[in-house]
């Protein structure tokens, strides 16, 4: 919805799914939104016993928890395509997010060349640690958890709301 409804890959998704079986993509790299699954939101939308969603969950969060949900089938999915069509991709996300607890993730894990190679922000010059994994399959991908740049003089913790152009984000979008 952000950059309109064209962008929508839960509803435009097929578009890359062809492309991908014609072998006209063969390499995405997927971030799915992790307000759904931070370990760090408050109130929590998740639980190792609920990965999908709490069943607590008010209205308004369980279509977070859903959307969420969809975005994770989609790019699982998409992650299984490439592979199969001898494709490479890479998915993003922090290390303390629900969407590693997911079962699809397993499913990724499984596929044969598929590894996880974690980094930290910091080590590139972010001003925050921001442990992330990537689960990829690129043939050199796993070398960005051996670089370490400059780290900023001050590390700001991501957890939290601040005021930004006039409205409360949280620290993470920002």
């Amino acid at each position: 919805a952000q950059y309109g409804e064209a962008f929508d890959v839960l509803r435009h998704g097929r578009v890359l799914c062809d492309l991908v079986a014609a072998k006209r993509l063969v390499l995405m790299h997927l971030a799915p939104p992790c307000q759904s699954f931070t370990w760090v939101r408050e109130p929590q939308l998740r639980s190792a016993e609920y990965v999908w969603g709490l069943p607590s969950l008010s209205p308004t969060q369980r279509r977070l928890a859903i959307k969420g949900n969809e975005l994770a089938v989609f790019v699982f999915s998409m992650c299984k395509l490439l592979h199969r069509h001898g494709g490479y991709f890479s998915l993003e996300n922090p290390c303390r997010s629900w969407l590693w607890a997911l079962p699809p993730s397993l499913d990724v894990m499984a596929l044969h060349g598929v590894i996880y190679t974690k980094v930290f922000y910091l080590h590139f010059g972010a001003c925050y640690a921001k442990p992330t994994i990537f689960a990829h399959n690129l043939p050199h991908l796993h070398l960005l958890s051996q670089f370490r740049g400059p780290s900023a003089a001050t590390l700001v913790r991501l957890k939290g709301w601040v005021r930004h152009d006039g409205a409360w984000v949280a620290r993470t979008h920002l």
